[in-house]
């Protein structure tokens, strides 16, 4: 059985290279974003770096901001490892 591993934040610089490092290890990834507007930049940046098949890949809409969204069920089920990715302020 292949894990899942849920990552948060798969828009940024980091969140990315997390996908495409757990992609390459044969992880299914689940990653939540706010607007699934953004799920082409992630693919597009995932493809020119060599990623070519996404069956392992889904994307769920939620805004984490709010408290209600980190209990949605498209995106916790089946997972083993959730990263979350915060914004640092200097």
């Amino acid at each position: 059985m292949t894990k899942t591993v849920l990552v948060t934040g798969g828009t940024g610089f980091v969140g990315a290279h997390i996908i495409f490092q757990l992609l390459q290890r044969g992880y299914n990834v689940k990653t939540i974003h706010r607007s699934l507007s953004s799920k082409s930049k992630v693919i597009d940046t995932l493809r020119s770096n060599g990623i070519n098949t996404f069956e392992s890949l889904a994307f769920v809409e939620a805004d984490l901001s709010k408290d209600d969204n980190w209990v949605i069920r498209p995106a916790v089920e089946g997972i083993v490892r959730v990263l979350k990715l915060l914004k640092m302020q200097v």
